[in-house]
């Protein structure tokens, strides 16, 4: 499997609900520095495993939709929107977030991963800019 597409799949799984898609696409040295709307995280398996464990308490399903994906030798980086099911009103989906990600992949798996990830902000100018390039 291409790097790319390591990203491109495990961002698309149900880590946050179903743990053995961690261990299929995380190494387990894996590291992540996350700058994020509440500060900053430096987050260990063990410790993003129980984090996303918690976050998907409230969702019923996540949707990730790419607008960039670019990968160069074993880095890739990324940038895509998370679209939410919220337990509190199923079958709707709201854009929960946005994401830049690089990530350093070692042994086909996921070694390092730095985000910055802020709060959905949902005026017509910023949503346009997240809209997919490639369709």
């Amino acid at each position: 499997m291409n790097n790319k597409q390591i990203i491109k799949d495990f961002f698309n799984s149900s880590f946050y609900k179903n743990s053995s898609d961690l261990e299929k696409y995380l190494h387990p040295e894996v590291e992540f520095f996350w700058n994020s709307t509440i500060g900053f995280l430096h987050l260990d398996f063990d410790k993003f495993k129980s984090k996303v464990k918690e976050m998907g308490k409230s969702y019923n399903n996540l949707v990730c939709e790419f607008t960039h994906l670019i990968a160069e030798n074993n880095q890739v980086s990324a940038r895509f929107t998370y679209f939410a099911d919220i337990i509190e009103n199923p079958g709707t989906e709201i854009p929960l977030a946005h994401f830049m990600v690089m990530a350093e992949i070692k042994e086909e798996k996921i070694h390092k991963m730095y985000i910055i990830s802020q709060l959905d902000d949902d005026s017509p100018e910023n949503m346009t800019s997240f809209f997919s390039k490639n369709e």
